[in-house]
């Protein structure tokens, strides 16, 4: 048995195809056309059993092909059901019914219930006697009286202009409806970005303040930002170093250790301290910086580049040099005169010894007693 052949008709080729994907699913044959002059010219030269037509299309709308439709002496018999989803008003279905249509369905409908509705149409045509609808007319379209198809046409556009108002009524209100709820958006988005600017400027004001480098770099390595205490220290502006590389500032062996650096913050996903000695292209002149390194995320977790503050340690570390090689020196005075103390102070005694002897006060107290501790400046003296 020959499968029966529905003519499917809508501008959209994502809804044919999921038409064609259901009635192909329930053993039908399926044929396309995008507009109501191209459903036309199908039918005409092989007619299906069945049409299911959209309403708004370019060319030739779904409401015209019904009508020449219905006025087609070949075609008249052959059901014609509308699938909509621009045309829901009660006034646009009854418009629909008017030319001959046999159903109103619309979008989305259920894929049980929307067949159930093409097998139910099909039924009552295969019962017909003829396998029709109803007896084709014995004159044809072109012969009625001119007066009455004067007046079916005026009654036509009169309904049919209607209908397109009524949508484009609809379309102007929700035209405007969109537009309020967009300038509603675009007024909340000016707000935030007001607050946005706000709180990046005052973000700005506090990074700009203190006295360490902060920088932020993307993924590549690319600067992103940095605040004025970096600008100072680099010598040059902000603008000059967005966009470029640590390879534009330093040597190629120092900027591949920084990106080292860089990765391995991004890598381990946390803070990584490091000090590096820096030397400087300009005038040659190296500093020691303490950095602190950050890998940045998104709201979404998405990587989006390393922070970066860095502290000028040079003087800080040559005090500490300094002062580590004075406690050097230091113990290793200290270290010489241990084992001495004991003869210092048999010295000591003596000398008051002496002085007794000749009538004469003691210069040592310190050497009175044995649990007296000789002091530096005892030593010294």
């Amino acid at each position: 048995m020959r499968a029966k052949k529905i003519l499917i008709v809508d501008d959209k080729s994502e809804n044919r195809y999921l038409l064609r994907s259901l009635l192909e699913g329930h053993g039908y044959t399926v044929e396309e056309a995008s507009q109501g002059k191209e459903a036309l010219e199908l039918a005409r030269k092989n007619p299906p059993e069945l049409i299911i037509s959209d309403i708004l299309m370019p060319v030739q709308d779904g409401f015209s092909l019904c009508r020449e439709w219905k006025t087609d002496a070949r075609l008249s018999n052959i059901p014609f059901i509308f699938y909509t989803a621009t045309y829901t008003d009660i006034r646009d279905r009854d418009f629909a019914l008017s030319l001959g249509a046999e159903r109103f369905i619309i979008k989305p409908e259920e894929p049980d219930s929307f067949m159930a509705t093409i097998i139910d149409v099909l039924q009552h045509v295969d019962k017909r006697p003829d396998g029709k609808n109803s007896p084709p007319t014995a004159t044809p379209p072109d012969s009625v009286p001119v007066a009455i198809k004067k007046e079916e046409d005026h009654v036509y556009l009169k309904q049919y202009n209607e209908a397109l108002i009524r949508k484009l009524e609809a379309k102007m209100e929700q035209l405007e409806l969109t537009n309020r709820r967009l300038e509603q958006d675009i007024a909340k988005r000016e707000q935030l970005e007001d607050k946005h600017y706000d709180t990046e400027q005052r973000l700005r004001t506090v990074v700009n303040t203190i006295p360490d480098m902060v920088w932020l770099k993307d993924p590549e390595g690319v600067y992103l930002f940095c605040n004025h205490r970096f600008e100072r220290f680099f010598g040059a502006k902000e603008s000059e170093i967005i966009g470029r590389s640590d390879y534009d500032f330093f040597s190629r062996e120092e900027a591949d250790s920084f990106r080292a650096h860089d990765r391995k913050a991004m890598e381990e996903g946390g803070p990584s301290i490091n000090e590096e000695w820096v030397t400087f292209r300009e005038d040659g002149h190296r500093e020691l910086l303490e950095t602190i390194k950050t890998p940045m995320l998104d709201s979404k977790g998405k990587l989006i580049g390393v922070l970066g503050i860095s502290r000028d340690i040079t003087a800080h570390k040559r005090s500490e040099t300094e002062l580590q090689a004075q406690l050097e020196e230091l113990r290793r005075w200290h270290t010489a005169m241990l084992g001495r103390e004991s003869r210092i102070l048999e010295l000591k005694r003596e000398v008051n010894e002496l002085r007794t002897k000749g009538g004469l006060p003691i210069k040592y107290e310190s050497a009175e007693g044995p649990e007296n501790v000789p002091t530096a400046v005892d030593q010294l003296s």
